[in-house]
């Protein structure tokens, strides 16, 4: 464990997620305060991102944010990314699974032949 942020711990992990991908220490930090919580994290909303440039005026910074999530467990972040529309639309809509709601291909006819 390293450093903390915001009373939250970093894992090693997480140092390795966030530099692949591209994440910086501030831009984690900014996660954890104006992110939403949902199941195990903190996601970045558009409403998260409103907030962040109204306090701090970081108007790129917030745009490049928005979907990012930090994941914590026992309070420590264990990984960070940035999330799909699939991933945040199940955690912020209860009982909406993109499983459930996945595309079904169309079911082919049976030949007459088939039938025994």
């Amino acid at each position: 464990m390293h450093q903390s942020i915001e009373g939250l711990k970093m894992s090693v992990h997480a140092e390795g997620r966030m530099r692949q991908r591209g994440f910086t220490r501030h831009d984690v930090e900014l996660v954890c305060r104006y992110g939403t919580l949902v199941g195990d994290g903190l996601l970045m909303t558009q409403d998260a991102v409103r907030e962040l440039c109204f306090n701090s005026g970081e108007q790129q910074r917030g745009e490049r944010l928005l979907g990012a999530v930090a994941i914590v467990q026992g309070g420590t972040i264990v990984t960070v990314f940035h999330a799909e529309r699939k991933w945040r639309r199940a955690q912020t809509r209860k009982g909406w699974s993109p499983r459930r709601h996945r595309r079904r291909r169309p079911s082919t006819p049976r030949s007459q032949g088939d039938a025994a």
